[in-house]
């Protein structure tokens, strides 16, 4: 029921929903200060608030401090009326079971070597999968959603990697991720470069002021996720923002590369 709330676009339910996301966002907030925040009569965001309540998707978090009157109560959401699964694809797999504050309630780790074909290691990644659904007694329907940020390049539209660069195993190419894990799970997924989804884990669980962000990783290679206007910012193929062979000295000698500059 909470994940058909958050994928209904209706504008019935956008009031709603944006109550939900920013106390989501605020951690703990009081009504006070949702009402500030949202243009609408009081009577409305009490009714939606209680709504909210009702279904068990925020709750109390305390009393606040008073500013003069009553000490207000604060509001935060439920952590617990759905779960996040976080798969990591890179030069080793994580797959994380989050609650919806981002804490890692479980978490399996694995190298990725030479002897995984695409089918064996999305076969362990979905064994763990319902591993920790099973020892958390959850079902699909406590999923709000899957995320996956692998190596790119990757076409977002159609769920897979392209072609990875730099990994230990073999066959990668037009690999359909999601579809694989579709066949198995029916939850929401979505797949993105690895650089993007630490953006967006980091924009999300940080409570920034400022909507653009640049997320730089610097490992095997250089890589960066852009958030612009609270948004990812991606390119066709998901990779708008990994560096390849740069120009580090105008007019200079040639370096010896494994593939051509672009």
């Amino acid at each position: 029921m909470f994940r058909e709330f958050l994928l209904d676009h209706s504008k019935k339910n956008a009031n709603k929903k944006a109550l939900y996301e920013l106390i989501h966002r605020k951690r703990l907030v009081s009504k006070g200060d949702l009402l500030d925040a949202f243009a609408v009569p009081q009577t409305t965001l009490t009714r939606m608030i209680h709504d909210l309540e009702r279904n068990g998707w925020i709750q109390s978090g305390g009393i606040g401090p008073s500013k003069g009157g009553r000490p207000p109560v604060l509001y935060k959401i439920n952590p617990l009326s759905g779960y996040i699964i976080g798969i990591e694809i890179a030069r080793s797999v994580q797959v994380l079971l989050l609650n919806l504050e981002f804490a890692v309630i479980d978490k399996k780790v694995f190298p990725v070597t030479k002897k995984y074909t695409p089918d064996e290691m999305m076969s362990r990644i979905m064994n763990h999968m319902k591993q920790m659904m099973a020892n958390h007694q959850l079902n699909d329907n406590d999923i709000v959603g899957v995320g996956v940020g692998a190596i790119g390049p990757v076409d977002r539209e159609k769920g897979k990697m392209i072609r990875p660069e730099s990994f230990r195993s073999f066959g990668w190419e037009e690999v359909s991720i999601v579809e694989k894990i579709e066949q198995e799970f029916n939850v929401p997924i979505i797949l993105n470069n690895g650089a993007n989804t630490a953006a967006i884990a980091e924009y999300k669980i940080q409570e920034y002021s400022n909507k653009n962000l640049l997320y730089c990783i610097s490992g095997y290679g250089i890589r960066c996720g852009i958030i612009q206007a609270g948004s990812s910012l991606n390119s066709k193929q998901g990779d708008a923002s990994s560096y390849g062979h740069m120009i580090v000295h105008p007019g200079g000698g040639c370096v010896r590369v494994e593939r051509k500059a672009v």
